[in-house]
């Protein structure tokens, strides 16, 4: 009940800053309409299934844009909380709820700097997807192998208008979860998902030609991501997830637990890399909402890996000098 009163207070700040704030200097508004007209730059342009939904609900009900906003980011953010929870207590990890909220709402606190209306969205559709990549080998301790694959497809197809470069992440995922367990799902799931990102990005580029970047904004930000501004605020959203990460560049006892850990967890892990090499080419990684969506992969390894870090402690033994 904490770690939820915790995620509804972060997001009570969302919308002060992220929708009260800049509806007051037009910034919102802009967000919105400019996608939906058609006049917004890249790659804003490319994401246009929310700015388009809010735009609906807007036209077809009494509410006004920022109220249609704020109910379906709500609605929408609850939903993935709620996937997320549910992975966390199917991996026996339920004693974690309230710290892996807490850092949810830790990261919602870092998405609202750089608010765009497709973040939250595409958060619920990694946390969707995630159901297949988690699922155990034995298929009957999991969810019906045909919702599990169904929730994939689903996700799949709303990423190709929000966020392709999460189908990046998500295949590179499903890529080295089949080198590891050999299993042909997982091959089809990669080779779909990277399919899919290639031809959605291609798609939007062709559909949307006069959608530019800024001029004073380069397509490659890898010289940008190289400061130590960039990688000092990444570091501090991803510290706390993959922190005992860290200890295996010493000798200890917790080493071998660690990487245990790290091991059964290498699907999430590579997901996470995935996402954070592409943000370091084509985006800007002190913009914390590129890495927003990812945020239950943080939960998942981080939870396991802490445990796995705090048991190790629990067995060392204890020297009297």
């Amino acid at each position: 009940m904490i770690g939820g009163f915790a995620v509804a207070g972060a997001f009570y700040h969302y919308v002060l800053f992220a929708v009260g704030a800049r509806t007051a200097n037009g910034k919102f508004q802009a967000s919105i309409l400019n996608v939906v007209n058609r006049t917004e730059d890249a790659p804003a342009q490319y994401r246009i299934f929310v700015p388009e939904t809010l735009n609906w609900f807007e036209q077809h009900t009494p509410l006004s844009l920022e109220q249609v906003t704020i109910v379906f980011d709500g609605a929408v953010l609850a939903l993935g909380v709620g996937l997320g929870v549910m992975l966390l207590r199917a991996r026996g990890l339920k004693l974690l709820t309230l710290p892996a909220l807490l850092y949810c709402a830790f990261m919602i606190v870092g998405m609202m700097s750089y608010p765009h209306p497709e973040t939250i969205a595409a958060f619920v559709c990694v946390n969707l997807a995630l159901f297949a990549l988690v699922r155990p080998p034995a298929a009957e301790d999991w969810w019906p192998p045909v919702l599990v694959w169904g929730m994939l497809v689903l996700a799949a197809a709303a990423l190709t208008g929000l966020r392709t470069d999460l189908l990046f992440a998500l295949a590179a995922g499903f890529a080295v979860r089949w080198l590891r367990r050999r299993q042909l799902p997982d091959l089809v799931a990669a080779i779909g998902l990277g399919l899919t990102a290639v031809v959605a990005t291609l798609a939007v580029v062709r559909l949307f030609p006069a959608a530019k970047y800024p001029s004073d904004t380069d397509v490659v930000q890898i010289t940008w991501n190289l400061g130590a501004y960039p990688f000092v605020v990444a570091l501090c959203f991803l510290a706390p997830a993959l922190g005992p990460l860290a200890l295996l560049l010493r000798q200890s006892n917790q080493v071998e637990s660690l990487q245990r850990a790290a091991q059964a967890d290498v699907a999430l892990i590579a997901v996470i890399a995935g996402e954070f090499a592409t943000s370091v080419v084509v985006g800007r990684i002190n913009e914390i909402r590129l890495l927003f969506p990812v945020t239950f992969c943080l939960i998942l390894v981080g939870a396991e890996l802490w445990r796995a870090m705090i048991q190790s402690l629990d067995r060392e033994p204890v020297r009297i000098e």
